[in-house]
């Protein structure tokens, strides 16, 4: 029988979900230590899908010009009035990025579990996230637009979001240094990596939400938990898209080898 959670933890939770999801600090990962820490031994994946279909709207809600322009450019395309080239190719992109992650995740998806759920191991993977945007550091407003991104770009860069369901692996943090490593522009690189995320995202929580367990979750717990994932989830994506922008992607790094290093201390 799954512990319950309560209006607190799911407030702490959404909170830690909200703010982790689009930070490049690994949101799955934080919400193992979270749990660990709160005392909740047991996976509660239907409380986490929750989660993270709150966060799920709120990168469409800041997203939602882009997303509108995507979806005009495909109608205008489909009854042969053209389109706007940009946000068709960027539709194109996020289709062609979303294969290999899907698969990746389809595949992959039962080899995490166990021993990867661990706070030891999550706290090693926080580590290699860190050394990751480290390494990315100096890199300014140089680079490619969309319209010389090519498609090897879109799949290299859905491969690593597909490795990215490895709890303690970035999703936005290593979806956007493969694209900065590519060349893109860091503003195309973060406008991707979040767009990428919404079918990648959609896509594991309807196929995970079959054999989610809602038992020991409250209508309120789960009220409160998606209104501070989402709140939280606006307030991560308006202060973290700027500085992704600003080249300071590497400052997150300051922040990881300290959680990392406490936690594998700690367990």
């Amino acid at each position: 029988m799954q512990e319950a959670v309560g209006t607190s933890e799911a407030a702490l939770l959404g909170t830690v979900q909200g703010l982790t999801e689009f930070f490049p600090v690994s949101s799955s990962g934080h919400l193992v230590i979270a749990g660990y820490f709160l005392g909740l031994r047991e996976s509660h994946l239907g409380f986490d899908l929750l989660l993270h279909i709150a966060t799920l709207i709120a990168v469409v809600f800041f997203y939602r010009t882009s997303i509108g322009n995507i979806l005009k450019a495909c109608a205008q395309w489909a009854t042969g009035r053209g389109g706007d080239q940009d946000s068709l190719r960027m539709a194109g992109f996020i289709l062609l990025g979303s294969i290999p992650t899907g698969i990746i995740g389809l595949f992959g998806h039962d080899l995490v579990v166990g021993p990867m759920q661990s706070p030891r191991f999550v706290a090693t993977m926080l580590l290699v996230t860190g050394i990751l945007l480290f390494v990315v550091r100096g890199l300014g407003d140089q680079g490619r637009e969309i319209r010389a991104m090519t498609w090897k770009d879109a799949l290299l860069i859905g491969i690593v979001q597909g490795i990215s369901v490895i709890p303690g692996i970035s999703r936005s943090g290593s979806t956007i240094v493969a694209a900065l490593g590519l060349g893109l522009h860091p503003r195309l690189a973060a406008q991707y990596s979040f767009l990428m995320s919404i079918p990648a995202v959609a896509g594991a929580t309807f196929l995970e939400g079959f054999q989610a367990g809602y038992s020991g979750i409250s209508m309120m717990s789960a009220v409160v938990g998606m209104l501070a994932s989402g709140l939280c989830g606006l307030l991560a994506l308006s202060f973290f898209v700027p500085l992704v922008v600003r080249g300071h992607l590497y400052h997150f790094s300051w922040y990881l080898f300290p959680v990392a290093v406490i936690t594998l201390v700690l367990v």
